[in-house]
């Protein structure tokens, strides 16, 4: 199981796990779990795959760079010895050149963020990672009616989907 657990009350959290099971899974204490080691707020939205060998391939959101990243493990996956690596894939200034975002005069600079991943693989084997991408731009609006402040919005102002194939790292 891929598992991003959010923040805790006690600061910690917001980090990406492997979890598994050998044997008797309906008792908990048979299950294990590995912190892929991705930091804080990074791992979010996980989607795991098989490869053909069943080795664990996981794709994942980071929400503090914008970006796409991929998690493998090859060896002793299902211990805690196992050999997990990772590596960003796409990040926001590779959407910021590729869709350069026009937005309204009203609102200021924003950020690209990357959703929802999901991992399968071609029929040669080769992973293929689908991700929705959003621009958010915070706008400002005022209502020259009242006498309160401008006030700002974070809008949607482009959406766009990435479809990435590479070789396994």
């Amino acid at each position: 199981i891929a598992f991003y657990q959010e923040a805790e009350l006690n600061g910690e959290g917001s980090r990406l796990f492997y979890l598994w099971c050998n044997q008797d899974c309906l008792n908990v204490e048979n299950w294990q779990q590995r912190d892929l080691g991705l930091g804080s707020g990074n791992g979010q939205e996980p989607d795991l795959a098989l490869d053909a060998a069943g080795h664990p391939r996981i794709s994942y959101a980071n929400d503090e760079q914008g970006s796409v990243g991929y998690a493998w493990c090859d060896e002793a996956c299902d211990t805690g010895n196992g050999q997990w690596k990772n590596e960003t894939l796409e990040d926001g200034d590779v959407l910021y050149q590729d869709w350069p975002v026009a937005y309204p005069l009203h609102c200021d600079g924003g950020i690209w963020a990357t959703l929802t991943p999901t991992l399968v693989f071609s029929p040669a084997g080769s992973p293929l990672l689908a991700y929705d991408a959003a621009y958010w731009a915070r706008c400002w609006y005022d209502d020259t009616t009242d006498t309160y402040p401008p006030d700002s919005v974070m809008h949607m102002i482009k959406r766009a989907v990435r479809l990435l194939s590479f070789p396994q790292p």
